[in-house]
């Protein structure tokens, strides 16, 4: 899913059920108010005049708090069942069983940071791009090029495609096994930069004061890097052959980056809001 990371994410021991907080106009109890709503989008889904989403238990994608949805995916998701006047309905569970949900008709729409990948397009719908997951470079100095790392200790998680090409550029390059453990290494200064996804680190700083003095910016475009060029790009899986589904899910995502919700997102959960400028990427 990142990078060519194998993770193994928390998940609850069954499948939980969620359901999302909409706006009035897609009231669930089949009222007045919900009679009176006028979609935005119009779709098919599995279940009718429910959305039903698949993901992992994992922020800033998807998470719980006081009985409450939260993360970049929920919120924008949350949003686009209620423009839809659609109850969602979150279904939870492992990693690895979030795609298949969709594939096998159980579910409308993925989330979690899913990379649009040819493979992947065989089973499930793909909509266009929500945004780019690029290198950043974490550090007390703040710099955001990759060249400053040049003869100095680099923590990195072990999986990334980067590795080889950080090892190229510096030999003291440290694999750990999570975003968290390099963070913990660079804030007591058992190393003096760091390299990470956009996303997930990011806001794992942002939640930790024990962070507060390590500065994130995205990694300037280099060669060296080549997902600092060319990087991989999330999108949200969903029922293959839905072509009304794919349509509206597409004219969401460019009204969010149009209007700014998106990118107030982004900001939101700690990130940096260019990321949803995906355009020079596509």
């Amino acid at each position: 899913m990142k990078l060519g990371i194998k993770r193994t994410l928390a998940a609850t021991a069954g499948a939980l059920l969620l359901t999302g907080t909409l706006a009035a106009c897609s009231s669930t109890s089949g009222g007045s108010d919900a009679a009176a709503c006028e979609p935005k989008y119009e779709f098919t889904t599995v279940t009718e005049g429910i959305l039903t989403l698949s993901t992992y238990d994992g922020m800033p994608y998807f998470g719980e708090a006081d009985g409450a949805q939260q993360g970049i995916d929920a919120d924008f998701l949350n949003q686009f069942a209620a423009d839809s006047c659609l109850e969602a309905k979150w279904v939870v569970s492992p990693s690895a069983s979030v795609i298949q949900a969709v594939a096998s008709g159980r579910a409308d729409i993925a989330a979690g940071g899913w990379y649009a990948t040819a493979e992947r397009g065989e089973i499930v719908g793909l909509s266009n791009p929500t945004y780019v997951e690029l290198p950043t470079i974490f550090s007390t100095d703040g710099t955001s090029n990759v060249q400053d790392l040049a003869g100095k200790s680099v923590g990195t998680v072990a999986g990334y495609t980067w590795v080889p090409e950080l090892q190229a550029i510096t030999p003291d390059v440290k694999e750990y096994q999570s975003s968290d453990e390099v963070l913990q290494d660079l804030a007591a200064g058992r190393i003096q930069y760091a390299v990470l996804g956009s996303i997930d680190a990011p806001y794992l700083v942002s939640q930790n004061k024990d962070y507060s003095k390590i500065q994130s910016k995205l990694m300037d475009p280099d060669p060296a890097v080549a997902s600092s060029v060319t990087p991989s790009l999330p999108n949200y899986p969903h029922t293959k052959g839905n072509t009304t589904l794919t349509e509206a899910l597409n004219q969401a995502i460019a009204d969010a980056k149009d209007n700014g919700s998106f990118a107030e997102i982004m900001t939101k959960y700690g990130l940096d809001p260019e990321l949803v400028n995906t355009a020079e990427y596509e």
